[in-house]
């Protein structure tokens, strides 16, 4: 079914790729629905482990997962992992800030914050914290009324109450919080860092480039008014 709902993994309906897998575009072929597809491109031992956490979720701020599959491809002999998500209809926030020609007003980028801040606390706010880890623009996208929605759960991780999760650091360069990419602890606050670095790109329309380790507070000082 998933490979008609995508064409056959038809290249023009490739919405996006990243090192981890490929998004697709794809219709059901029952009910008409639109879908995101997301065919693992490195396969995962925990997949299935990650899918129950996933599908645990339900919040407005958070992109819902519909299924999954995880099973033999008859056709091409591959092992599949792949993640049928709800398709969010207005691109990610990284497009509306940087590359969008009609700049968000004010009001919409304060809402688009307060809904993916909900949608964080959310995650955070279970017994064992769910930790997203990679806390970005291009992970927030926006639903029809400017809805922000938090996505890309490929890197989260649940807390035991209490815990600060030992791990091989995860996220992107320049959101990554420095006490996690200093001690590969991880905790909540990781991601509230993550997402101080998107409400100052948010409110100041210009891209957070600290990917080299420059300290953000020196960033912002030294940053010349208008420049991009």
């Amino acid at each position: 079914m998933l490979r008609e709902a995508t064409g056959n993994w038809a290249e023009e309906n490739v919405l996006g790729e990243g090192g981890f897998a490929v998004v697709y575009q794809g219709v059901s072929p029952t009910t008409g629905q639109m879908w995101a597809v997301k065919r693992i491109t490195l396969m995962s031992n925990d997949f299935e482990t990650e899918v129950r956490a996933m599908a645990s979720l339900h919040h407005a701020n958070l992109v819902r997962l519909l299924g999954f599959c995880h099973d033999m491809d008859v056709e091409s002999g591959r092992q599949e992992q792949i993640l049928v998500y709800e398709l969010v209809p207005h691109r990610d926030l990284s497009f509306h800030l940087f590359k969008a020609q009609n700049p968000l007003t004010l009001r919409q980028r304060l809402k688009l914050a307060l809904g993916a801040a909900e949608g964080l606390a959310y995650l955070h706010g279970f017994t064992n914290p769910i930790i997203h880890r990679d806390i970005k623009p291009a992970n927030i996208l926006i639903g029809d009324n400017l809805t922000a929605k938090v996505a890309d759960f490929g890197l989260l991780k649940k807390l035991k109450f209490g815990d600060e999760g030992a791990t091989k650091v995860a996220g992107t360069p320049g959101y990554v919080d420095p006490d996690y990419n200093r001690t590969e602890m991880v905790t909540t606050k990781s991601d509230v860092y993550s997402f101080g670095v998107v409400l100052l790109e948010l409110l100041s329309g210009r891209r957070v480039n600290v990917a080299d380790g420059t300290h953000i507070g020196r960033w912002v000082r030294n940053k010349p008014a208008g420049s991009p």
